[in-house]
């Protein structure tokens, strides 16, 4: 996490990426790593998309949450902003 004082270098960086986009980011980088299955889905091996995507938007919030710490108060406007756009999401983004 950066310090207190490079918050605001930080939001300009972000800044090039909208809520949307940065909240379907976070989805894609997280979704190879989640676990996919349900019930006995890992028995037979289907691939559970649902399951997948609700586990990927849980690991986006919980990495907003802690990049929202150190924040300044337009970085964590910009924060509830993803927030809101991870909600959004109803399906895998396109790659």
């Amino acid at each position: 996490m950066p310090p207190l004082g490079k918050a605001s270098r930080t939001l300009k960086i972000l800044k090039f990426m909208t809520a949307q986009e940065m909240a379907e980011s976070l989805i894609k980088q997280f979704l190879p790593k989640v676990y996919c299955f349900m019930g006995s889905g890992m028995l037979s091996n289907t691939y559970d998309e649902g399951i997948a995507l609700q586990n990927a938007k849980e690991c986006a919030y919980i990495t907003i949450k802690h990049m929202a710490i150190p924040a300044s108060e337009e970085y964590l406007k910009y924060l509830l902003e993803v927030n809101e756009e991870i909600n959004k999401i109803n399906k895998i983004p396109e790659a």
